[in-house]
């Protein structure tokens, strides 16, 4: 079996996330840490800050000082999108997986995305928004502009949690080094920077479906992706709520026609 190890980057003394849920009664890795270390029981666990948080027994905090303006309304999350890809590119594990700290997985197959990753180097989920121009142009922090861009705008648009990376994979490795120079080149949206890395290198890393970081409904939804989710990004306040009232009516369907049907 390979080693696991999971990456993890928090910045800013208090905790601070997207999609419009309040997580501050979590801890600060929650509920991202104890979901992980359930399927991966086995696993090393670093988290990049730039202070010295105390959060886990199991996790190991290197202090780092970001190559971001510290003053910048969205320097925590240029931060976090760097040393997500840096931490990465730092580990000694077989496999690291880099993943926000919203996120709730809630399934034991979430297991398998150390094959994607070590038969394709780099997996990450398709981002709701599904077009990479229109994550550029709706994002926070974006820095895409349509009129420079050789594609339009019309690949693939990328979500950063989670991502599973080959530590043995020259392309990939390659790949995320070319990401991060673009993140310190022009701060901002990472999924952007990263849709920009992928063409220069003709390189595409596995692109994992919706299931693996089910977002709000309000950007993608289906009959099939509450039933299989894997992983809920839990920081977007109508996720979890609906994902429970999903789970209720199949519980109710199953019971239905047991009862009457004998199925």
């Amino acid at each position: 079996m390979p080693t696991v190890e999971l990456i993890m980057s928090e910045f800013g003394s208090m905790r601070s996330n997207a999609g419009g849920n309040n997580l501050r009664d979590y801890a600060r890795l929650e509920p991202t840490l104890s979901s992980f270390l359930k399927i991966f029981p086995e696993a090393s666990v670093k988290l990049y800050s730039d202070s010295v948080l105390l959060v886990h027994e199991r996790v190991e905090v290197i202090t780092v000082d970001p190559p971001f303006e510290p003053r910048a309304k969205r320097y925590g999350w240029r931060a976090h999108d760097y040393y997500q890809a840096r931490g990465l590119l730092k580990s000694n594990a077989d496999i690291a997986v880099a993943m926000d700290a919203d996120m709730l997985i809630v399934s034991d197959e979430f297991r398998l995305i150390l094959s994607f990753a070590e038969r394709f180097g780099l997996a990450l989920p398709l981002n709701p928004r599904l077009l990479a121009r229109i994550d550029g142009e709706v994002g926070q922090d974006s820095t895409y502009l349509r009129e420079f861009d050789e594609t339009k705008g019309l690949g693939v648009a990328f979500n950063l949690t989670p991502v599973a990376f080959s530590t043995h994979h020259s392309v990939a490795r390659a790949l995320l080094e070319r990401y991060c120079e673009l993140l310190k080149l022009a701060p901002g949206r990472g999924a952007v920077h990263m849709s920009k890395a992928c063409f220069e290198h003709r390189f595409q890393p596995c692109v994992l479906p919706p299931q693996w970081c089910v977002c709000s409904a309000q950007d993608f939804d289906s009959k099939h992706l509450w039933s299989n989710a894997i992983a809920l990004h839990v920081g977007h306040k109508d996720v979890l709520p609906r994902w429970r009232m999903e789970a209720r009516k199949r519980r109710y369907i199953e019971f239905f026609n047991r009862y009457f049907f004998g199925k």
